[in-house]
């Protein structure tokens, strides 16, 4: 690649690029720096009432809100701009392995690892950690960071007994069910 001498160049090192991917995003689960299951899993999205429907890969992170409460954040893979997977390479018998940090919070960001933005991908995450990323069984754990303004679907799991269950029925306004 030739270098116009009259343009000027900008080196910027690993931290520097992940910042600028990172401006403007939001960390999921919350609250930052909370550390939830995450995976990427395949689907079909219907953009509209009636429209067709198509195969999307969703990036899905898991957040645990002790025994009585489940969260669940659904976004497409290609608006999510990174995913920090908290945690240490270890060495084994056989080959070299990612371990996920087993903690609630990641409070270092250096300690694990990054996938930016185009390489958030299922694929290339398996191949790289030696882990089933596709399975929410997988015990990957980590921080995806979506930009502001991308839409986000959060499906809340509640636990309660059958005697309250009617009690604390959630009221759906403008939804369509299908039977």
């Amino acid at each position: 690649m030739d270098v116009d001498p009259k343009k000027p160049r900008i080196d910027l090192d690993i931290r520097q690029t992940r910042r600028l991917h990172l401006a403007g995003s939001v960390a999921f689960p919350t609250p930052f720096p909370s550390v939830g299951g995450i995976s990427i899993e395949k689907g079909s999205l219907r953009r509209s009432a009636g429209g067709n429907s198509q195969d999307e890969a969703f990036v899905i992170v898991r957040e645990e809100s002790g025994l009585e409460q489940a969260t669940s954040r659904v976004f497409l893979q290609e608006d999510v701009a990174g995913i920090f997977f908290p945690g240490v390479w270890v060495e084994t018998d056989k080959e070299r392995k990612f371990r996920f940090a087993e903690q609630d919070f990641a409070y270092d960001l250096e300690k694990g690892e990054w996938f930016l933005k185009p390489h958030i991908d299922a694929h290339e995450i398996n191949m790289k950690l030696k882990t089933d990323i596709t399975d929410p069984e997988s015990g990957a754990r980590g921080i995806a960071f979506v930009p502001e303004d991308e839409p986000v679907l959060t499906i809340t799991e509640s636990t309660q007994t059958a005697g309250t269950a009617d009690e604390a029925s959630p009221v759906l306004k403008g939804c369509e069910r299908e039977w």
